[in-house]
């Protein structure tokens, strides 16, 4: 899904081949392992005000 103002979206995938690390996200091509709801603010606040 895109969010309403079109800034961000998420997209499922099937595999980033890091399993042993998850859970596992992907933003641009930087890969970001053991995520946490605390890390996803991090990550989200990190690209808000970049």
């Amino acid at each position: 899904g895109v969010s309403p103002d079109g800034l961000w979206s998420v997209e499922g995938v099937e595999c980033l081949a890091n399993c042993g690390f998850g859970p596992n996200m992907m933003v641009n091509d930087l890969l970001y392992e053991k995520v946490t709801p605390e890390v996803l603010e991090e990550v989200i606040a990190k690209y808000q005000n970049a």
